[in-house]
């Protein structure tokens, strides 16, 4: 499982990293997705075939490719819920994501990787002011 909060000014690296997991992927486990992007910084369309705001759920498939599994619906019963505006900071909708991995794909092991929701680098005097 990776939870990738993109919604920020690191959805560039962010979105590479998922182009490299999809080239790489050689199949032997499920590899589930949940990316929350923004609009604000979402301007990459190749990786998932379109430009998209708000949370979606992917699985890796070999030959380099993708199978949309949810487009936000997983989380509508999350207060604030919006399908273009997903609060990826919220421990509920990770809850979820967890949830929905564990009921679709079950197994006797699971990995889960956090990545970003952060402001990405700042300068030092930034940080200290």
């Amino acid at each position: 499982m990776f939870y990738l909060g993109a919604d920020n000014n690191l959805e560039y690296d962010i979105v590479r990293n998922v182009e490299q997991i999809k080239e790489s992927y050689q199949g032997g486990c499920n590899v589930i997705i949940f990316i929350d992007r923004s609009s604000k910084y979402s301007i990459n369309s190749k990786v998932f075939g379109e430009n998209f705001s708000g949370g979606r759920i992917y699985r890796v498939l070999k030959n380099n490719d993708f199978q949309l599994l949810d487009k936000g619906e997983v989380f509508s019963e999350i207060e604030g819920f919006s399908e273009n505006s997903i609060d990826s900071s919220n421990i509920f909708v990770l809850k979820k994501f967890i949830e929905y991995c564990k009921s679709n794909y079950p197994s006797k092991h699971y990995g889960l990787i956090v990545g970003s929701h952060g402001g990405g680098s700042r300068k030092i005097d930034t940080l200290l002011n």
